[in-house]
């Protein structure tokens, strides 16, 4: 019973962040899954979008920060 609870909990956490990365602002989304779901280098999702890389970091960070206050309710 312990394990289903818990595999529920994790899939409802999957689901929340899967949201809250689809309602970040296409700019913002494009990084942040290059960067923390494909784990590329910066300078990999430099070249990929086409920015410079102080805004890749600029906006990897920006959108770290608006999914950290939007799923601030998720206990680790």
């Amino acid at each position: 019973q312990k394990d289903i609870n818990k595999e529920f909990e994790n899939e409802f956490i999957n689901e929340r962040i899967n949201l809250a990365i689809a309602g970040l602002a296409e700019k913002f989304k494009t990084v942040i899954v290059l960067r923390d779901i494909q784990e590329l280098s910066y300078e990999d999702i430099s070249a990929i979008v086409g920015v410079p890389l102080g805004t890749v970091k600029s906006r990897i960070n920006r959108a770290r920060i608006q999914l950290q206050a939007e799923l601030q309710d998720i206990k680790s």
